[in-house]
């Protein structure tokens, strides 16, 4: 997570479009209260054990290529992407810190006292999730596994298991990487 989450609530009206026959003559309004993520940004680490799919993915998302169109939710909440580069994964035992979310089991401790590393005097504020992490060819999520998100977009420090160096960045993967 590279910006913090912050979140906008608001009322969309819906129609129902499917007895109507014409826009001018649609009766049956609803209104729903939505909370919406504002100004969300990510940054998502992709490996593939096959190398043709892999560099396929790469040469996709340089050209801003895809299959389908990459949205943060429902259809018209339309996602920008951007290529940031190819990193080796070293991995490293024990790590202090992390650029990522973290699977709850490769949690050894977590500091909830520390100061964000820019100085900007923010505290980390921790959510508990459980989150798909493998999903077969009929799109059914086939495991869940719980994750630790920090959501003020800083660096979590602890100690935790299981990570990978990615140059300046250390991150830990739901499955061995190498």
């Amino acid at each position: 997570m590279l910006n913090p989450i912050k979140k906008i609530r608001t009322t969309f009206n819906y129609i129902d479009t499917k007895n109507s026959g014409s826009f001018n003559l649609i009766k049956n309004r609803t209104q729903i209260k939505t909370e919406l993520l504002k100004d969300p940004k990510y940054r998502i680490f992709v490996n593939h054990k096959d190398k043709d799919i892999f560099e396929k993915l790469i040469y996709m998302i340089k050209h801003r290529e895809n299959f389908y169109t990459v949205s943060l939710g429902l259809a018209n909440m339309i996602a920008n992407f951007r290529f940031v580069g190819i990193y080796e994964a070293t991995p490293v035992e024990n790590s202090q810190c992390l650029d990522s979310i973290v699977l709850l089991e490769n949690v050894e401790s977590i500091d909830i006292n520390v100061e964000s590393i820019d100085n900007s005097k923010k505290q980390p504020r921790f959510l508990r999730e459980k989150i798909p992490i493998s999903i077969d060819t009929k799109r059914v999520v086939d495991v869940y596994k719980d994750v630790i998100v920090e959501t003020q977009g800083l660096r979590i420090k602890g100690v935790f298991k299981n990570s990978y160096m990615l140059e300046d960045q250390t991150i830990i993967s739901p499955y061995n990487l190498i």
